[in-house]
């Protein structure tokens, strides 16, 4: 039982699991490129790859793209999917391009696309496949959507709401008026490659692929004999505030978050 300090306050109760790190015990991918795992990825960053793709011949539906990914995922953390029946598992999925609804139209009224082009879905039919019965949740926060996504599933490990944890991301291009809208907008890098956080960066570069992490507290991780592939030893998220324009950043905000 815990007892009240001098001053007769109490301790917070979550304060040592708040900052306890999460293990990252499992990873699928899918990105063009031919990048199928985890090994593929990681080979194709240290040969310095380019997996810009002049034209995708064919494109998978975001929905079936979690799915498989997360399968991947869960092999890949060495849990069989089917053991998770019935288990307090919590999917984050971050996913927030709505284009494959829009040109799916065409089947307006039909019970199929009433969930087959809801954002929401994505997250909760991964869920239904599975009978996970954690919190199951789409996160559309733009370009920060996976990153948004990881940040809750490490929040949900480290105050106890659940013990394990998928977490990623989704983006698949369907619309070209929509990258000619970001384009012409001026966001749209003229060479077609992406320079993240390099003095030289022009513009974004919309990309498709879906990445997936299996997260367990590590204290759990190392009891329970998992492969331990990485650690989040801190995350965080905030909002740029006002800029010199919506989609902007503000250099001020993100330095803070960093801090």
């Amino acid at each position: 039982m815990p007892t009240a300090d001098r001053k007769g306050n109490m301790p917070d109760e979550t304060s040592a699991r708040d900052l306890s790190p999460i293990a990252v015990i499992g990873v699928g991918c899918r990105f063009p490129g031919g990048i199928d795992g985890p090994e593929a990825y990681w080979r194709f960053l240290l040969d310095r790859g380019d997996a810009t793709p002049d034209e995708a011949d064919v494109m998978d539906p975001q929905q079936r793209l979690v799915l498989e990914v997360a399968w991947e995922a869960f092999e890949h953390a060495g849990i069989a999917p089917a053991s998770l029946r019935g288990t307090g598992t919590g999917v984050f999925v971050g996913i927030s391009a709505p284009e494959y609804g829009l040109l799916a139209g065409a089947h307006a009224g039909q019970p199929a696309w009433a969930t087959g082009a809801a954002l929401s879905i994505a997250a909760n039919r991964l869920s239904y496949l599975l009978d996970l019965r954690g919190p199951s949740l789409s996160v559309d926060t733009a370009c920060s959507s996976s990153l948004v996504a990881t940040h809750l599933a490490v929040q949900a490990l480290r105050v106890g709401q659940i013990e394990l944890a998928i977490a990623g991301g989704v983006n698949v291009l369907f619309s070209t008026p929509i990258i000619m809208a970001f384009e012409r907008a001026g966001g749209i890098a003229p060479d077609g490659r992406c320079k993240a956080s390099d003095a030289s960066a022009d513009g974004m570069v919309r990309a498709e692929g879906c990445g997936m992490v299996i997260l367990k507290r590590l204290a759990d991780a190392r009891r329970d004999g998992d492969r331990v592939l990485a650690v989040i030893r801190g995350i965080a998220v905030n909002c740029d505030g006002r800029s010199n324009g919506l989609v902007a950043p503000n250099p001020d905000a993100q330095k803070a978050l960093l801090r």
